[in-house]
């Protein structure tokens, strides 16, 4: 095409100049130059402007990251078919391919990075070919006079993220006949149009079971619309779409198993009600929201089937929250961490607490809980919060405010025993003080004195003491004890030793001579 003729792609579609890619968001004349240009939002910064050009505003986008480009120097993408013969049909495929691994659901990776080593890919026989992985390429649409399910009709995986494709239209027409296919990974594409014709059927997808959808800018309602035409899909990866901030009701959702939201914009567990009676939903992620708090009211009724949940960093304040978990009746396995709650807390200490106040939960930040382990971790939590439970155990005020925050404290007193009611410092020193009488047998003038002592003092401090009250010189004191058990003296005479070496005890009798 030469820059006199009229542009063939509008608005919205996704293009590429070499390696950068981005978005049309202009197609006409830009004055006082002649011809036709396309104005180019990239995705990376390396344009020129904001759309704004010699005071004319033709389209907007971020600073740096618009250009006017030729309709001759840019690329609009490959169909689907060029893009699986070229990788599959007895290419050499270089660098690195994206899985997914259903076997690692248990440390949540979404999607798992698998290097080949500049493995030759020899499959030409493509109608045996399982998985395909056509991310990073420049796919754009179909080829509707040869469709890939007539390449490769037993794909059960097929990876399109990151390229060009820009409607969900697109997405139907690549890859909606393929009657094997079970796993779908549309991630990281900028999809501008979500809708679809009425002639889409649910004949489309027939076995399609997993949808990642991670970071495409959808919004709930669009993600809702869409399923309504995937109705086999029990797994949707919708992850770091910023436009979710909450959910509507809607039937279809209640049919998932696996709803993953992480990295969403989620402040509230309020935002969730629309999955109400979500019976099927058994695997709940919600790391990296902003939820604050969890209330017990309705939560079982929201999800009565969850059996696993994430909520790592989020803003969860207080361990309220996690007691009002134990209201998911069939809540077996939980991920906790990063939230202001467990601040300053280690891993382990973290681990024990969760174990101690959910005592149905058996999976702990992806590890198993052992029985052992969850004896310890109770005993453990019994002598943590003992100090505050004895400090409101004769208010009844307060004994009701800590049975709010620790219910199942009275329970694990019933299993393990009572806490020993600790001591504080002051009354510890106070029964450990011994009241010695202090008198100078060869001195009738000087007074005996009786002084209540820590049996830890020393005999220098001793002698400091008898030094300010009797007037006796340190250097000159030569100090012994009455063993009247014995009767007999017994000389104070190491000045390092504590009274407790002596053996010396309450109503004991020191002599002071020099």
């Amino acid at each position: 095409m030469t820059q006199d003729e009229k542009p063939e792609h509008k608005v919205g579609e996704r293009c590429c100049l070499g390696e950068h890619t981005g978005t049309v968001r202009y197609v006409g004349q830009v004055p006082p130059t002649k011809g036709s240009w396309y104005g180019v939002e990239w995705d990376d910064e390396r344009g020129k402007h904001n759309g704004t050009l010699n005071g004319v505003n033709y389209f907007e986008c971020r600073d740096k990251y618009g250009s006017f480009v030729r309709p001759h120097k840019i690329s609009f993408g490959v169909d689907s078919t060029s893009i699986m013969k070229n990788t599959y049909g007895g290419g050499v495929y270089e660098g690195e391919t994206i899985v997914i691994n259903e076997q690692s659901k248990a440390s949540e990776k979404v999607i798992e990075m698998v290097g080949f080593e500049k493995v030759a890919l020899q499959q030409s026989d493509l109608e045996v070919l399982k998985e395909a992985d056509l991310s990073s390429t420049e796919i754009s649409h179909a080829n509707k006079d040869e469709p890939i399910e007539n390449l490769c009709p037993n794909l059960n995986y097929l990876n399109l993220s990151k390229t060009l494709i820009s409607t969900f239209k697109d997405v139907f027409e690549i890859a909606g006949n393929l009657k094997n296919l079970k796993v779908l990974n549309i991630s990281d594409n900028k999809i501008n149009d979500w809708s679809l014709d009425q002639e889409v059927t649910s004949q489309k997808f027939p076995k399609l079971r997993a949808f990642y959808l991670n970071n495409v800018d959808i919004r709930w309602e669009e993600l809702v619309s869409i399923l309504e035409f995937l109705p086999t899909v029990t797994e949707v990866y919708s992850c770091f779409n910023k436009k979710i901030k909450e959910t509507s009701e809607s039937k279809r959702m209640s049919q998932l198993e696996i709803l993953n939201l992480e990295g969403c914009s989620i402040t509230s567990w309020e935002a969730l009600k629309g999955l109400a009676g979500s019976s099927n939903l058994n695997w709940l992620i919600l790391n990296d929201n902003q939820i604050k708090y969890i209330p017990s009211e309705e939560i079982n009724g929201i999800f009565p089937g969850l059996n696993s949940l994430s909520l790592t960093n989020n803003n969860i304040e207080s361990w309220q929250s996690i007691n009002n978990l134990r209201n998911l009746s069939r809540l077996n396995e939980l991920r906790f961490r990063n939230n202001p709650a467990c601040k300053d807390m280690t891993s382990f200490q973290l681990r024990q607490e969760l174990i101690a106040r959910l005592e149905s939960v058996g999976v702990i930040n992806g590890s198993r809980v052992e029985e052992a382990e969850r004896r310890v971790a109770e005993v453990s939590y019994i002598k943590n919060y003992s100090k505050e439970y004895f400090s409101s155990k004769s208010d009844e005020s307060k004994i009701k405010c800590f049975e709010l925050e620790h219910p199942r404290f009275s329970k694990l007193i019933e299993v393990h025993g009572p806490p020993t009611e600790e001591k504080s410092t002051s009354q510890r020193l106070k029964e450990n003080l011994l009241e010695i009488s202090i008198s100078c047998p060869d001195c009738q003038q000087k007074k005996s004195i009786v002084k209540k002592l820590p049996a830890t003092m020393t005999i220098q401090q001793l002698k400091g003491i008898i030094q300010r009250s009797l007037k006796v010189q340190n250097v000159k004191q030569k100090l012994s004890y009455l063993d009247e058990k014995n009767s007999r003296e017994i000389e104070l005479d190491d000045n390092m030793k504590q009274l407790s070496y002596y053996s010396l005890a309450s109503g004991d009798k020191v002599y002071v001579r020099w």
